[in-house]
């Protein structure tokens, strides 16, 4: 598929499914993030009950764009990966992982939902980086969204419960 829309028509008021047969394929897709220049795209497909949750990547080169592939990050099926947002300046990617962030967490098969960042590196990215405190807790983190200054939105839910809160988190030195 070429051009800015996968062939399709720019976006109007009416939904419609985006670039089908080769993001949307059936399989359960969602989470699309882009680069700031709109030549790479990354999303995600899950299985049934999220037992295979991965972030794939699609890039536009010589206005044609790629197959999807894994993303390098999201590759080890151990791990459930989801929610990918992208820094407006494209130099941050923040995703919900539930990878160990420790040791201790690998030794007992997985870790928290956790928001997860790299920074961009030359084409890729850094290696990933568990946030920590003050954004991840022993709660799920999810939902992460960053604005122009740095300030982090995203989702906690709050323990015990199924009552969900959207919190902020100012990126500050």
């Amino acid at each position: 598929l070429t051009g800015d829309y996968f062939g399709q028509a720019p976006p109007g008021p009416q939904p419609e499914l985006f670039a089908p047969g080769l993001i949307t394929t059936g399989i359960t897709t969602r989470d699309l993030a882009m680069m700031p220049a709109g030549d790479e795209i990354y999303f995600c497909w899950a299985s049934g009950r999220y037992r295979f949750a991965a972030i794939l990547v699609t890039r536009r080169e010589a206005g044609r764009w790629t197959e999807p592939q894994v993303a390098s990050f999201s590759s080890d099926p151990r791990w459930m990966n989801l929610e990918p947002a992208i820094s407006p300046d494209g130099q941050r990617f923040f995703f919900l992982s539930n990878r160990p962030a420790t040791e201790a967490e690998e030794d007992a098969q997985g870790g928290n939902q956790d928001i997860w960042v790299m920074d961009r590196v030359g084409d890729g990215w850094s290696d990933p980086v568990n946030l920590g405190p003050p954004v991840n807790t022993a709660a799920a983190e999810f939902f992460p969204s960053v604005t122009r200054d740095g300030t982090l939105y995203f989702c906690r839910a709050e323990e015990g419960t199924r009552i969900h809160h959207i919190y902020r988190s100012r990126f500050v030195d």
